[in-house]
């Protein structure tokens, strides 16, 4: 009985020690594929290039953009804001471009 005893506490120290090498605390049990990520493992410059790189997808560079027409807009520069109208080709919005009041048309794809 007393050796059962000394077995148990010998595995209790064992997995105390397994929880402050991984950096859990009291009563914490960390899981492998936990949804969890601890703070201090975080690498910031990682997460902000990541982010860089998710939201310049899609861009043309500035030296390979091709010159606008005339007639062209620059789209970065349309805020699409209420609905105005829906039918059967597409969707109109009011909305600002470059400081004007505008309507912008969003035609639905099955029309295409």
């Amino acid at each position: 009985m007393r050796e059962n005893s000394i077995e148990q506490a010998e595995s209790h120290i064992l997995n105390k020690k397994k929880e402050e090498k991984n950096g859990g605390g009291e009563g914490i049990k960390e899981k492998e594929n936990s949804n969890y990520v601890r703070a201090d493992k975080i690498n910031l410059a990682d997460l902000d290039a990541a982010l860089e790189r998710h939201l310049n997808r899609g861009k043309t560079p500035e030296h390979e953009r091709r010159k606008m027409e005339e007639w062209e807009i620059d789209l970065g520069k349309v805020v699409l804001k209420n609905m105005i109208a829906r039918g059967t080709f597409g969707t109109v919005y009011k909305g600002v471009y470059d400081g004007q009041d505008v309507a912008g048309w969003i035609f639905l794809p099955e029309n295409f």
